[in-house]
């Protein structure tokens, strides 16, 4: 994954070593917290990471096997994260804070 930068025109990638799959989708940026949200499917299965866009605090966001989450939206206050899993709806409640885990089906 890289980030550019649009003052310095710079293209930094920021996801080289210790990678948790081939490819990354990149989702969203969150407001204020300098951290991206990102889709990987592993092992069959899709789930949702965050990590802060020098590539640093990779943390999981949701659980292999919750489905495949789309559409990710955050609120316009930076705090709640929407998106959409097959044949329901789920928004996390916080943007990651430091003691921040996934939150669980119900």
């Amino acid at each position: 994954m890289w980030i550019y930068d649009l003052e310095t025109r710079r293209l930094t990638e920021i996801e080289d070593k210790n990678r948790i799959a081939p490819f990354y989708a990149p989702s969203l940026i969150l407001p204020g917290e300098n951290r991206i949200l990102f889709q990987v499917v592993t092992k069959g299965a899709a789930q949702i990471f965050s990590m802060n866009l020098d590539g640093a605090d990779r943390r999981e966001f949701t659980r292999a096997g919750e489905g495949f989450p789309y559409g990710l939206s955050v609120s316009p206050e930076g705090r709640r994260v929407a998106s959409t899993f097959p044949a329901r709806a789920r928004t996390a409640t916080e943007s990651l804070p430091p003691n921040w885990t996934a939150p669980t089906a119900n």
